[in-house]
């Protein structure tokens, strides 16, 4: 008999799948694995996104550290459903309306000087305003403008995007000698929120780099260079982001919408940038 889990939250071995539908209004925007955001509604089966481990698995360095990586996911199901739902209002971002009983990657209290910040799935319906839901990446909205096509077209002919062995990450670089079309880039670069290191190469060049994760992935999403579209190679098996955490500051209830269900094979997808279960849970004793 499928009931709903416990205040406590859920944990891998209280859990299996139920017919039980966990929900996202129709406009929530979905990381595609081509670093695009689509509207949840716009999804179909066979449509690959942006997933996650949905339990941790134990770090190589510390075996009493668990880490979530980035998956390959694909859209095996979609539903379209009519139902009450939650508003979740955040302090730093656009607020999010799900189903009560919607999962999402979360911790109830947190405390810089407290170990008890441990993530959990937990059920819209059991958040609370201060409680922070884990955020994988903020979306981004392209703007199609002279900008940004300068920028895709910069990173076409002098760019690179490579492997950095030690740290086992990807790095975007822009080489150019010192003058105007480098400065130019540099500032769009700042104008759009980008850090990006400056370094004097042994050939006299300058290179500009963008090395943390989310900066990589945000900029091959909004720019698309046509030459660095190595979508996958970039994410895949990549721990999550170091983006922080949405806190919530009020939750609200809402009159029956149209809202969307998927399952995926990770059981996971980004939605709106946070970590979002694929929606089906019940309490069992099976393991």
């Amino acid at each position: 008999e499928t009931q709903l889990l416990p205040l406590a939250g859920l944990r891998r071995e209280d859990c299996s799948w139920a017919n039980v539908l966990r929900c996202l209004a129709q406009n929530t925007p979905v990381l595609r694995a081509d670093l695009s955001w689509s509207p949840i509604a716009d999804l179909q089966v066979g449509d690959t996104l942006v997933g996650f481990d949905e339990w941790g698995i134990p770090s190589a360095k510390h075996s009493q550290r668990r880490q979530r990586h980035l998956r390959q996911s694909v859209v095996t199901g979609v539903r379209h459903v009519r139902e009450s739902a939650l508003r979740l209002i955040f302090k730093d971002q656009e607020p999010v309306l799900c189903s009560p009983q919607h999962p999402w990657l979360a911790s109830r209290f947190f405390s810089p000087k407290s170990s008890n910040n441990q993530m959990r799935w937990l059920p819209a319906v059991q958040l609370r305003p201060k409680n922070r839901i884990r955020r994988v990446i903020s979306p981004w909205y392209p703007r199609q403008d002279y900008a940004e096509g300068y920028l895709a077209a910069a990173f076409d002919g002098e760019g690179s995007l490579y492997t950095r062995l030690r740290l086992r990450a990807h790095c975007l670089n822009f080489t150019q000698r010192e003058n105007g079309m480098l400065n130019y880039v540099e500032r769009l670069l700042s104008q759009r929120g980008f850090c990006a290191g400056r370094y004097l190469s042994s050939k006299g060049t300058i290179q500009l780099h963008l090395q943390s994760l989310h900066e990589v992935i945000r900029f091959l999403g909004t720019m698309r260079p046509k030459r660095l579209t190595k979508w996958n190679d970039v994410w895949e098996g990549r721990a999550l982001p170091q983006t922080g955490k949405a806190e919530i500051v009020a939750i609200e209830t809402v009159a029956p919408i149209n809202l969307v269900d998927i399952e995926t094979t990770t059981a996971t997808f980004v939605a709106a940038g946070l970590a979002s279960h694929n929606c089906r849970w019940q309490r069992s004793n099976a393991l």
